[in-house]
């Protein structure tokens, strides 16, 4: 009995017993009682395993995408630090008034024969397209927040946008690209010019 729990304290260091015994490093994980450890003594998964391990990430990324198809929010995904190629979820197609299509670019840093026709302000002056939330968050590195940025289309009309973005780090800290959240605010910008304008209405 002291024999085998010591075996097995050393199976559970990696694998190996007591060499005065003539035990043999165990080639992958070890066994205590006859029952296999979930993971090798590298912490990774035994290949029995990886099977269950894969099919979880199957519905782990099946949840997620689903969530991002549905949420009113529009999320972007920037593809290279400069941004020329952005995609978006459905919200963020709708946002921009362009067609709901699958890797459909929606960037103004693109080539300009592929650049969308929206334009977007801050207190009624255009933004650069470099200097917009995902271009300035994957160039620099840093997270961007920014509040009621107009976005102006052909046909006159505009929305109010909330706006996120994050970029996507390499493991050697340069940027690989962005992503984004945006939110439509224009209901709550008409609202509080409205209440301004009464409120001077009253002052007068």
């Amino acid at each position: 009995p002291g024999v085998f729990r010591e075996g097995a304290k050393n199976c559970a260091r990696g694998g190996r017993g007591p060499r005065q015994f003539g035990h043999r490093p165990a080639a992958r994980g070890c066994r205590v009682h006859g029952a296999a450890h979930d993971v090798d003594h590298r912490g990774v998964p035994r290949l029995s395993d990886r099977p269950r391990v894969e099919k979880d990430l199957r519905a782990k990324n099946e949840e997620i995408e689903t969530l991002l198809q549905v949420s009113p929010i529009a999320f972007f995904v920037a593809y290279d630090p400069e941004c020329k190629r952005i995609t978006a979820k459905p919200a963020g197609y709708r946002l921009l008034e362009m067609p709901v299509y699958d890797n459909l670019n929606v960037s103004k840093s693109a080539p300009e024969d592929e650049q969308p026709a929206y334009r977007v302000f801050r207190d009624g002056v255009e933004i650069d397209n470099s200097d917009m939330p995902m271009q300035v968050a994957a160039r620099l590195g840093i997270e961007v927040l920014e509040e009621a940025r107009e976005l102006r289309f052909e046909d006159g009309s505009s929305k109010f946008i909330y706006s996120y973005a994050r970029p996507l780090m390499e493991e050697n800290g340069k940027a690989r690209g962005a992503i984004a959240a945006m939110l439509d605010i224009t209901e709550r910008i008409l609202v509080e010019e409205q209440l301004e304008r009464s409120n001077q209405k009253l002052n007068e």
